[in-house]
């Protein structure tokens, strides 16, 4: 009798995801019992497989969100093995999985931005005060990646110049053009307003948390300007040609 299975979930394409045995966590040694899915299965319509894994034992899915597997990972479920299901043991892990996603959205601060692929994105910041000379948006999967590595990150300047918009996407600085991506500064009465263009919204990934925060440049001084998080949600409907 085979000792090991073929663990399988199924959810949005194009993510980085592992599994990790279900139990008690260590989060002192993390990554020592990682298993990344397999690169064989079929990732492009969001079928995840992950070999190898322990006869008897559920694994927990997670969500890799920076450069390598960390305890602030997302939790996503749990992989399936149709012929072998402990439903005792899946309705556990799916209730503790539940309260870990609830823990996580109540910990969202108010300034969190649900915005969809494929359409225009557009993060509110807050009103600039007079004398402004630069304003920075940048969005990452984490705090301490390197600005090369963030999902976005545009550049408004005062007076503005044609270099302004859209510096970094998908963490690349090329496939796109600077008017893909905006600020809109306002005035003394409404907020500013940072844009992302739908046609280049459409590359995003569904599915994955980001932080982000905006700064201001004045007079030497760099101040914080908003926060938050921003959440990519996946589309359904999609335009057909």
């Amino acid at each position: 009798m085979s000792t090991s299975y073929d663990g399988y979930f199924r959810s949005a394409a194009g993510l980085d995801l592992y599994v990790k045995p279900s139990g008690p966590l260590d989060t002192d040694s993390w990554g020592d019992d990682v298993i990344e899915s397999a690169g064989d299965a079929n990732e492009a319509i969001g079928e995840y497989r992950f070999p190898g894994l322990t006869q008897g034992v559920a694994y927990e899915v997670f969500q890799q969100l920076g450069g390598a597997p960390d305890e602030t990972d997302l939790p996503m479920g749990v992989t399936s093995r149709p012929d072998s299901i402990n439903y005792g043991t899946l309705a556990g892990t799916l209730a503790l999985n539940l309260r870990r996603l609830q823990q996580k959205f109540q910990q969202l601060p108010e300034s969190s931005v649900s915005v969809t692929r494929g359409t225009t994105w557009q993060i509110p910041l807050e009103i600039l005060a007079d004398g402004w000379e630069r304003v920075e948006v940048t969005a990452r999967r984490r705090k301490s990646d390197d600005q090369s590595e963030s999902l976005l990150h545009v550049v408004l300047t005062n007076p503005g110049d044609p270099a302004d918009g859209l510096q970094i996407w998908l963490g690349s600085t090329d496939g796109f053009d600077a008017a893909d991506g905006s600020i809109d500064p306002g005035d003394s009465e409404s907020v500013a307003v940072c844009t992302i263009q739908a046609a280049t919204t459409a590359a995003a990934v569904p599915g994955a948390f980001y932080c982000w925060d905006a700064k201001v440049f004045a007079a030497g001084d760099v101040d914080p300007l908003a926060k938050g998080s921003l959440i990519v949600e996946p589309d359904v409907t999609r335009t057909s040609e």
